[in-house]
């Protein structure tokens, strides 16, 4: 959802910077635009970005899309099965063992 959301931020974005550079043919205005246009770029890419630790809830979810038992999860990352179990629950967890796996899921397509 967030990504769609990005797109059409995008989107218009690009929208607004093509018509500014053909409604105002000089050159200021057209690199204006087009340095409005690669900031608008550079904001998608770090809404992209996670900087809230996903949900425990949405952990659950990716590793049962990858398919893969706590354990294997724990052989793969390095977080312990317990520590998995917990995170899944809900209970404190440690930044680093959620980013671990959040990473792991991302790259297994979860």
């Amino acid at each position: 959802m967030i990504n769609e959301n990005v797109t059409k931020v995008l989107d218009q974005l690009k929208y607004i910077a093509e018509f500014e550079e053909s409604k105002n043919g000089n050159k200021g205005h057209v690199i204006w635009s087009y340095n409005f246009y690669k900031l608008s770029q550079a904001i998608v890419k770090l809404l992209n970005k996670h900087i809230i630790m996903p949900s425990f809830a949405e952990l659950k979810e990716m590793r049962l899309k990858t398919r893969y038992s706590m354990r294997q999860i724990s052989k793969k990352t390095g977080v312990s099965t317990p520590t998995i179990s917990r995170i899944e629950k809900g209970n404190n967890a440690e930044y680093q063992n959620v980013k671990k796996l959040y990473e792991f899921y991302v790259a297994n397509e979860a």
